[in-house]
């Protein structure tokens, strides 16, 4: 599900939402501050986007630019941020921007651990956390293998064809322009079909199904060595919160070998994205299904080329 977005602030003034609209636009990431708690430094366009977006069946999510120099630091940013978004429902996640020159003296240690804390104290008010940063950051000044998987990714990197990184959201230029929008503005994709994932688990302010996810068709999934939570929602299509829920599992980093889980399916199709060494009969293996019949769903005519960041939907 490959949807084009873009990421705003009051750097792009007052925006014309309808003409955004008129131009494709599927997504919005939308700053809702940065730092500390201060009245100053809530994005003084923040209600205004988000309520003209929404208007215009824009799908929305949000940013906070960070400044911590602590765990506990970022963890009272998450609060700040909690109490600028709370009024809002939102279909796509709540990043956490680390990318300011001033936090690079603090070790790649400190910095992981700081977009842990600002994630997990979102996780622990019921929204779904990402990461922004860009690939000089991922790779000199994060532990970027303690991230990926745990947390959605959301990679700036401009001027290539695709990221270098497998990540649920790409910002590809700051350039572009959009009808509608008087400066220039970033530009994104996103390979995940956000929308469904936070709204079946009732995230982020939306509605929960967690309570018919129960009667809905399933399948019962065997987790295998390697298996977390979090990677067994996304090959299906939901979020480790439902899986959690629904097989009354309290601590979601604690599954283990040959435990079998309920796996709800709410609809007929499921999107993967391709990662590096993935095969077509790999995926067809995860899903129980058979390679031919992805190849024909995706117009695939050599099943033995298939490329990394291709998004792929699943018949299931």
């Amino acid at each position: 599900m490959v949807k084009k977005g873009i990421d705003v602030s009051s750097w792009q003034g007052k925006i014309d939402w309808h003409l955004v609209k008129n131009q494709g636009i599927y997504f919005a990431m939308i700053r809702s501050g940065y730092g500390r708690k201060n009245d100053n430094q809530i994005d003084k366009m923040f209600n205004y986007n988000i309520e003209q977006a929404q208007d215009q069946n824009i799908h929305t999510g949000v940013y906070h630019y960070s400044y911590a120099e602590s765990v506990e630091d970022a963890k009272r940013e998450a609060d700040f941020c909690i109490d600028i978004i709370k009024n809002y429902k939102y279909t796509y996640p709540i990043a956490f921007d680390i990318e300011d020159t001033s936090m690079k003296k603090l070790g790649k240690r400190k910095l992981t651990d700081i977009c842990k804390g600002f994630c997990d104290e979102l996780i622990n008010s019921s929204y779904y956390p990402c990461i922004y940063t860009n690939v000089n950051w991922f790779e000199n000044f994060l532990y970027k293998d303690e991230l990926i998987g745990k947390y959605d990714i959301w990679l700036a990197q401009w001027n290539v064809t695709s990221p270098k990184y497998s990540c649920c959201i790409w910002q590809y230029t700051d350039s572009g322009i959009v009808n509608g929008i008087d400066a220039n503005v970033d530009m994104n994709i996103s390979y995940e079909n956000y929308p469904s994932l936070i709204t079946s688990s009732g995230l982020n302010n939306c509605s929960s199904n967690l309570e018919n996810e129960k009667y809905n068709s399933q399948l019962i999934y065997t987790v295998k060595s390697g298996d977390t939570l979090s990677a067994i929602a996304k090959k299906y299509n939901t979020t480790y919160q439902v899986l959690a829920y629904i097989n009354n599992i309290k601590d979601p980093n604690k599954i283990y070998i040959n435990q079998e889980l309920i796996i709800p399916i709410n609809n007929s199709e499921s999107y993967y994205t391709v990662k590096s060494g993935d095969t077509l009969i790999k995926i067809a293996n995860i899903y129980n299904t058979n390679y031919k019949n992805i190849a024909k769903i995706n117009n695939i005519s050599n099943p033995d080329l298939i490329y990394e960041g291709q998004v792929l939907k699943i018949k299931l």
